[in-house]
């Protein structure tokens, strides 16, 4: 028996820490953002207010900053359901607010309303059929997009149908089908569409009716009254395609994302088709482009940051774009460029997850992350997510576990230094039943911690506690006495089959497809949720040697096959780990082979395994 500090654990302690949020629906529900001219003011759409409390469905927020900043809801719209309220919103330069309603699922009523001076009014209602997309827990929306113009009188807005444009005046009195618009798309809400002198752009593959051959998806510009349709853009080859175009106040410059295969890249070109150029540099895919009221700069999004470009650069070579942000557990969405190009607002969640924040930041700021201006960031954990470390059982009694969620720490990576591990990392604590629990990480989007050895199995309320002592709301999840594991190789598979942390004695070789254990071969498997030990070991504390082994010897099945167990306990000189010796039994077939651990119920449980020949 070989019992080792494996070296390995602590990269996959730092991958976990890493690992986006996992959640089951998005509480939050936070829509796109508009900002004023000179991004003082920030508007948005959530499910939930700037403290976490709940409405149940998205309303609209405003956050003005300042030293002080100030934040007042402007719709109070009630329900049960998050996917219903508010679904897009754009702000115009004269500060009028214009948004879309989904009220009624059952009339499949959708509205587009206004908010100014004279209050918040329906100023016109799409109850036609509409092309919508199959979707399972959600709503295939048919009011797509809403845009305002710069004097605030016209908003448009696009559905998904054939003919899909639509104009309507702030009064609402008129409402016109730009019926010469066979097929066409807008940039997201908050993104300027139309120049200060009616100039609209947009992205189409069929701008004049239906085509029998592919073709691209171009660039176009019209009068807001559907009148003078130009492409700005003739794309080569036909799989080139052109998305989310939006057009400087000025009309001087559009900038578009472009995606030929699956490269998607920054473009630039001006309203009559002249001077096409890339404006992003690199091979990394970007996206969510914005354009400054005078066309001078161009905000995107790229592996996660946001970046800053100048459109005066050398158009016969690649501009160097700037990192505004510099993020290592986050990643940036939906930037929007002030329109005096001098502030980029944006949304912030974990890289591939859902949105969960929105910050400010000054174009002049650099790479200085300090400089970010939070507006929004409410903190939550989602009830879903608290689980074992591994991903996939319920939290046990000393053992590693998760907790999931958005916004649970100011800062983006913090790690426990050394042993005994601490209470709070990052100005956090995680609490369970108001006891605070040792950290072995903290992000924003997820804690690990250790579990009280002690604490009686049951249904325990876990909350997470700022610097400030204020509390998230409670999520509330049953703690087991056991629930064994193996630690599975963080995006780490082989022909899609996750590997476990099953390493050969005196090795840090994982039983992979290059390297497969042989029948009697004995393999050491990290694990969790082997529950109490003997003797106990304090929570938060170095394991000892000798080791502490585990009350209860866990049941493994290889393939199928019972595995002759020799050891199972704590690793010494770690928190929560355990570690399983086990002998893979004969008769497997070679090949993958998954890990099944048996409960003393009868139940399995299990998703990783190993490679055996």
């Amino acid at each position: 028996m070989r019992i080792r500090c494996l070296a390995l654990f602590l990269a996959l302690q730092t991958t976990w820490a890493q690992a986006p949020t996992v959640q089951s629906t998005d509480l939050i529900n936070l829509r796109n953002l508009a900002l004023s001219s000179d991004g003082s003011e920030v508007v948005y759409a959530a499910a939930l207010d700037r403290s976490g409390r709940p409405s149940g469905v998205r309303n609209l927020y405003s956050t003005v900053l300042g030293a002080n900043p100030v934040t007042t809801p402007l719709t109070d719209y009630q329900g049960d359901d998050p996917l219903y309220g508010v679904m897009a919103l754009d702000f115009s330069t004269t500060g009028r607010l214009v948004y879309t309603l989904l009220s009624n699922f059952l009339t499949q009523e959708e509205q587009i309303r206004v908010i100014d001076g004279g209050g918040d009014r329906v100023i016109a209602t799409d109850k036609e059929s509409c092309v919508r997309i199959a979707c399972v827990n959600c709503y295939s929306l048919c009011v797509r997009n809403v845009h305002i113009s710069a004097d605030g009188q016209t908003v448009l807005y696009a559905a998904a149908r054939d003919n899909p444009f639509y104009t309507v005046t702030v009064s609402g009195s008129v409402r016109r089908k730009i019926d010469t618009v066979y097929q066409g798309s807008l940039a997201p809400s908050g993104q300027r569409v139309i120049s200060q002198a009616g100039k609209v752009v947009f992205t189409s593959a069929a701008p004049f009716g239906p085509t029998f051959a592919p073709a691209a998806t171009d660039v176009y510009t019209m009068n807001l009254d559907g009148t003078a349709i130009q492409p700005a853009t003739r794309l080569s080859p036909v799989t080139s395609h052109a998305s989310d175009a939006t057009i400087a106040n000025n009309g001087s410059w559009i900038a578009f994302t472009r995606t030929d295969g699956q490269s998607s890249q920054i473009w630039i070109v001006r309203p009559d088709g002249t001077a096409l150029r890339r404006l992003s540099d690199g091979s990394a895919n970007a996206t969510s482009p914005s354009i400054s009221s005078d066309g001078g700069s161009v905000s995107f999004i790229q592996q996660g940051q946001v970046k800053l470009v100048s459109t005066l650069a050398d158009p016969l070579a690649l501009p160097f774009a700037a990192e505004l942000t510099r993020f290592s557990v986050s990643a940036a969405q939906s930037a929007i460029l002030t329109a005096d190009g001098r502030r980029v607002g944006f949304l912030l969640g974990p890289p591939g997850g859902l949105p969960a924040s929105i910050y400010t930041a000054p174009v002049s700021a650099g790479n200085r992350f300090e400089q970010l201006t939070q507006v929004y960031a409410p903190r939550v954990l989602f009830t879903p997510g608290v689980v074992s470390a591994g991903g996939t059982a319920p939290p046990s009694v000393g053992s590693l576990m998760t907790a999931y969620g958005a916004n649970l720490s100011p800062e983006e990576f913090s790690t426990a230094a050394s042993l005994p591990l601490p209470t709070k990392l990052g100005g956090v604590e995680l609490l369970a039943s108001l006891d605070p629990m040792p950290l072995h990480a903290v992000t924003p989007w997820q804690i690990n911690a250790q579990l009280a050895g002690s604490r009686i199995p049951g249904t325990v309320s876990f909350r997470v506690r700022d610097a400030r002592g204020d509390t998230s709301g409670e999520a509330r999840k049953l703690v087991v006495a056991s629930a064994p594991e193996a630690i599975p190789m963080p995006s780490v598979s082989q022909a899609g089959f996750l590997l476990a942390a099953a390493v050969f004695p005196g090795t840090q070789v994982v039983a992979n497809a290059a390297r497969p254990a042989a029948a009697g071969d004995t393999l050491e498997i990290y694990a969790l949720g082997l529950g109490e030990t003997i003797p106990v070991v304090e929570v938060g504390a170095a394991s000892p040697s000798p080791p502490a082994r585990a009350k209860v010897t866990p049941r493994l099945q290889i393939g199928g096959r019972d595995a002759d167990i020799s050891f199972a306990g704590l690793v010494p000189g770690l928190a929560g780990v355990y570690q399983v010796n086990a002998k893979v039994p004969a008769g497997l077939s070679p090949g993958y082979q998954p890990l099944r651990w048996i409960a003393t119920d009868g139940t399995a449980s299990g998703t990783s395994g190993i490679f055996v020949r």
